[in-house]
């Protein structure tokens, strides 16, 4: 059974945390994985809705939403 998917929205003083979980789905392990679809560069905005928008475009690049199990 797949998890639902989750995003994971980080700003540039977390980027350690970032690396933390790739290292984790390079590691053979441990059975973690996520695909990376983060922006090529901030969001220089305070527009609500745009950076809604931009969000809203790459969790939808991370694949089909799927049922969560536990609702």
């Amino acid at each position: 059974m797949s998890l639902p998917r989750t995003f994971v929205g980080f700003s540039s003083t977390d980027i350690h945390r970032y690396h933390l979980m790739t290292a984790w789905k390079a590691h053979e392990h441990l059975d973690f994985d996520f695909c990376d679809c983060q922006l090529q560069s901030e969001i220089d905005s305070e527009d609500e809705a745009y950076i809604k928008r931009l969000c809203r475009v790459r969790i939808n690049m991370a694949g089909p939403e799927k049922q969560n199990p536990f609702l």
